[in-house]
């Protein structure tokens, strides 16, 4: 579902249509502007989300803000508490700011695209493969797991939550875990030299293979970046 929600995103954002080079570089600077002192980290904050609103993409941020909200709420009081409001605002910026930065990323591009942009920024074409085939199985990984899962409890090896105090409950936890992560680590495995045999059949390491040769960047690109250099330039000289 989740997959299929991003490719949605992806087609209804602008920022579809930006290059690939230049979400990567705004996804960077996102990720070095939590660096800056509360204040100026709430600008930068602001024009974040209001691109993030503007591309279309407050739902796959949300998302990702949601899967961390316990453990902000509790850093925010614990640093409330023995700091101060003003770092605990500053620290939940900041982490917030880091999990999302790559949504300008992930969710409007596509794998090939990630390979693709790895490529042209000089990495190795291995790595590139790497890199864009994990990105391309985190969905289908998280799918398996599910699956595993539904199927054993449908065999009865995991059954519901057991009412025997945590002491005496532990090996029965640990045999659920076991029930879990293996066949989860053999589906990997296995899928892991699929995607090796494919690629090799397909000349993946032939010697003639060319990098690809992606397009110039367009007036959006131009303006994206100008305007993160202009956003940072007026940050950190600006007092």
């Amino acid at each position: 579902m989740s997959h299929r929600r991003s490719a949605s995103v992806a087609q209804q954002s602008f920022l579809r249509r930006a290059d690939p080079r230049t979400k990567l570089v705004l996804s960077l600077a996102a990720s070095l502007a939590v660096m800056l002192p509360l204040g100026k980290l709430a600008v930068f904050v602001s024009c974040f989300g209001a691109l993030v609103v503007a591309g279309g993409l407050t739902r796959p941020v949300y998302d990702h803000l949601r899967r961390i909200r316990v453990l902000v709420c509790v850093l925010f009081a614990l640093d409330w508490l023995f700091i101060g409001l003003g770092f605990a605002v500053l620290i939940t910026l900041r982490l917030g700011l880091l999990v999302t930065a790559f949504t300008l990323l992930c969710a409007t591009t596509t794998p090939e695209e990630v390979r693709q942009v790895f490529e042209r920024c000089g990495m190795p074409r291995r790595l590139a493969f790497t890199f864009a085939t994990a990105y391309r199985s985190l969905d289908l990984v998280e799918t398996e797991w599910h699956g595993i899962l539904e199927a054993q409890r449908a065999r009865g090896i995991m059954g519901p939550a057991s009412a025997d105090p945590p002491w005496s409950g532990w090996r029965r936890r640990l045999g659920d875990a076991v029930a879990l992560v293996v066949p989860a680590v053999v589906l990997v495995a296995q899928r892991a030299w699929q995607v090796t045999e494919a690629a090799a059949a397909r000349g993946f390491d032939a010697p003639v293979r060319r990098p690809s040769v992606g397009p110039r960047l367009a007036s959006l690109d131009h303006l994206l970046l100008a305007g993160t250099a202009g956003l940072f330039i007026a940050l950190y000289v600006v007092q």
